[in-house]
C-alpha cells in the first residue's frame, strides 16, 4: 500500500512539472514606422523634461507644468492616429509602454527632489523601473515589435518583469 501511495505521489509530481515549469511564451507584436518615429520623439522629450527639471532646485514645478502640456498634446495626437483602422497590432501596446516610461521618470524625479534618505528604496525602484521601461521602449523601436505582455495596468515595468524583453 505504501509503495502504491509513493508511486501515485511521484506520478502526480512528475505530471505537474511541465505545468509549473512552463513560462508564458512572449508574443511580440509589430509596430508601425510611425510609432517607432514617435517613440524616438517621445523618449527625447522625456530626456529634455528630465534636463529641465534638474536645472531647477527642489521640485521642478515650472518645468513640470510646461512639459505636462507638451506630453498631453503629443499623446492626444498619438491617440488620434491610433484610432485609425488597420494600425499594426503593437502600436497601442507600444504607446502604453511609452506612457509608463513617462510615469516612471516622473516618479523618479519627484522622489529625487525630496532628497529624503527614508525614500531611498522607493527612489531606487523608480530608477530601476525607468531604466527597464526605457530600455524596453528603445529595444522595441530597434526591432519594430513590442512585447504584448506589457500593459498600462501594470503601471510599472518592474511589477511585471517577465513582460519585458
Amino acid at each position: 500500500m505504501m509503495n502504491m501511495m509513493n508511486t501515485i505521489v511521484v506520478l502526480i509530481f512528475a505530471a505537474s512539472i511541465p505545468i509549473f515549469g512552463q513560462q508564458k511564451k512572449l508574443q511580440h507584436l509589430p509596430i508601425s514606422s510611425y510609432m517607432c518615429q514617435v517613440g524616438l520623439l517621445y523618449l527625447e522629450n522625456i530626456e529634455d523634461y528630465e534636463q529641465s527639471c534638474k536645472q531647477e532646485t527642489g521640485w521642478c514645478e515650472s518645468a513640470d507644468a510646461r512639459w505636462t502640456k507638451i506630453f498631453d498634446r503629443l499623446e492626444n495626437r498619438i491617440a488620434l492616429r491610433l484610432r485609425e483602422s488597420g494600425r499594426p497590432a503593437g502600436d497601442a501596446q507600444f504607446f502604453k509602454l511609452l506612457q509608463v516610461v513617462r510615469l516612471e521618470e516622473d516618479m523618479m524625479l519627484r522622489l529625487e527632489s525630496l532628497n529624503d534618505a527614508k525614500r531611498k528604496d522607493e527612489l531606487e525602484k523608480a530608477l530601476e523601473g525607468y531604466v527597464v521601461c526605457k530600455g524596453a521602449a528603445k529595444a522595441d523601436i530597434k526591432t519594430g515589435a513590442t512585447n504584448s505582455q506589457m500593459g498600462f495596468n501594470d503601471m510599472t515595468c518592474m511589477d511585471n518583469p517577465a513582460g519585458i524583453h
